[in-house]
């Protein structure tokens, strides 16, 4: 805990200084739900100039590693072009969460912010509420071709799930999907 402190203060030290690479820096050492420990200690202000400053990608893993009212509190202290930004690189459920918390107004303006098919796919989960089966569900998938060995399924499921997070299910699928 005390090395928790020792890291919240030296990144909101760099934040109030104006040093938000440096902030940023210490963040992207961490790993994503000890960089969301070291957000959550920082000030409205720091958390909103740190998440903005940092790629999109890194600040949405941090998102995603903290609680919903807290990533919502965060996430409501950016602009919409700033969240969306973010929200198009979260795994989809986690997306539709942080929204589902927000005033309608906010998340309906970040939605339009937001990568057209992403958006499409948040809004279809949003009409479930979060403690139910459609909630939690998330709706990426991998389709293999059934005609792979199992070796080759392997390597095929290991380089496409690289590029596509929050797909836990493959299928194999014929000629005709």
């Amino acid at each position: 805990r005390r090395q928790l402190a020792t890291i919240v203060d030296a990144v909101r030290a760099a934040t109030v200084e104006g040093r938000l690479d440096d902030a940023v820096a210490v963040l992207e050492h961490l790993l994503p739900a000890d960089a969301a420990d070291v957000i959550e200690g920082l000030g409205v202000e720091e958390q909103r100039a740190v998440l903005a400053f940092m790629a999109d990608a890194i600040a949405a893993d941090i998102l995603e590693e903290m609680e919903n009212t807290d990533a919502a509190g965060v996430a409501f202290e950016l602009a919409s072009e700033e969240l969306a930004a973010i929200l198009d690189h979260m795994e989809l459920e986690e997306a539709a969460d942080v929204l589902g918390d927000l005033p309608t107004d906010q998340a309906e303006s970040a939605m339009l912010a937001m990568d057209d098919d992403v958006e499409a796919e948040v809004r279809g989960l949003m009409v479930y509420p979060d403690d139910t089966a459609g909630g939690r569900m998330t709706p990426e998938f991998i389709a293999l071709p059934a005609s792979l060995t199992g070796g080759e399924a392997i390597l095929a499921f290991r380089r496409e799930a690289r590029d596509r997070r929050g797909a836990y299910y493959f299928y194999t699928v014929d000629a005709e999907g």
